[in-house]
């Protein structure tokens, strides 16, 4: 199934977070692991990791997202990721 899936759109949300359109029909997001580091800091970790992850909210980040291939992947910062990959780490609500 994940061989057909296609990327239709992709966009940057606040807080981290990839807004991806699929061929299927489905919407979904992806939270970046940047913001998972930032949740697991402000439940342990340095007072240091602890002050960033309180002055994070809301994280936003800026890019430009290149469709490739047909929409099989998506360009974000220098690193390709495959339409299956996101539709798998994808949830359909924040």
């Amino acid at each position: 199934m994940c061989r057909d899936i296609k990327i239709l759109s992709a966009a940057m949300l606040p807080n981290l977070r990839l807004y991806v359109e699929f061929n299927t029909g489905e919407n979904k997001y992806i939270k970046s692991d940047m913001l998972n580091f930032a949740l697991d800091a402000s439940k342990k970790g340095t007072s240091l990791q602890k002050s960033f992850a309180a002055s994070a909210a809301p994280l936003t980040w800026f890019s430009d997202i290149k469709l490739q291939n047909d929409g099989k992947n998506i360009l974000l910062n220098g690193h390709s990721f495959s339409a299956g990959e996101l539709y798998e780490k994808g949830t359909v609500s924040l």
